[in-house]
């Protein structure tokens, strides 16, 4: 029963962690979202039924979830908004090698 409920809340955090992809600041670097991509990979790869799989990942990934959060909640579903305020801050253009087009 007890791994049951930890596969049930892995998939559960798997999935809110993977849906920041779609944000800045994983918009607004390539390589910064290859490294959260497959750090999550890696993990979803592991045990499910293991307690807190994704620990590492949140503590390590803490201040660019946070910052997905705050674009989320400053954009709502303007992802494209979001993606070209993250690029005037960081100075990124869409001739950039590490810019993501995600429109």
């Amino acid at each position: 029963m007890a791994n049951d409920a930890n596969k049930d809340a892995n998939l559960e955090t798997y999935h809110k962690l993977e849906k920041w992809l779609a944000w800045p600041p994983f918009t607004a670097s390539r390589k910064r979202r290859e490294d959260y991509r497959w750090d999550l990979l890696t993990a979803i790869d592991g045990d499910l039924e293991q307690p807190n799989l994704f620990k590492s990942i949140t503590d390590e990934w803490a201040n660019d979830i946070a910052e997905a959060e705050m674009y989320s909640k400053r954009y709502g579903d303007d992802i494209v908004g979001a993606q070209k305020a993250a690029m005037k801050i960081s100075g990124l253009t869409e001739d950039d090698d590490d810019f993501v087009r995600i429109a």
